[in-house]
């Protein structure tokens, strides 16, 4: 370190990992901080919460959606840290398995994890990320439970 020189980002993250007031200072997740997620416009830009994360198994990328997925524009690449920043219980899901996914209802409500399907995982490594947004349809709520109804897609 050179005196009045600015800190790199590594520099930074190392000091905040000992600060308890930082975010980082008991970071749950496997991944850096700054690894590349996806996130939902909506997400993105803080008009919806994240009810849906997938820990993608073919390239261990997370997804963090909202209630309307991505419909109305695409995906957003960010760093880890920035949906964790905006909602702390998303730290819950941080030893979510590759392969699995998660959802709920609304903030505060339990999170109900699943594995992702077969079928899923075959359909999804032929479709872009705003076509697996869509494909995991909206979340409802029907007779006070989570489900999911997968939208189908007819190929030409």
């Amino acid at each position: 370190m050179q005196p009045n020189a600015p800190m790199t980002r590594a520099e930074n993250d190392f000091w905040a990992s000992a600060d308890p007031k930082s975010r980082l200072f008991n970071w749950k997740f496997p991944d850096d901080p700054h690894a590349r997620v996806f996130l939902s416009e909506t997400v993105n830009s803080g008009t919806e919460p994240v009810t849906y994360v997938s820990h993608d198994v073919e390239d261990g990328a997370w997804q963090f959606l909202g209630d309307s997925m991505s419909d109305g524009g695409g995906p957003v690449i960010s760093c880890l840290h920035h949906p964790i920043d905006r909602d702390p219980s998303l730290v819950e899901l941080a030893d979510l398995p590759l392969g699995w996914y998660a959802e709920r209802g609304r903030v505060g409500e339990p999170w109900t994890r699943k594995k992702h399907s077969r079928d899923d995982a075959s359909e999804l490594t032929i479709l872009s990320i705003g076509e697996i947004s869509r494909h995991h349809s909206i979340l409802r709520q029907k007779n006070g439970e989570l489900s999911r109804e997968p939208k189908r897609r007819t190929r030409k």
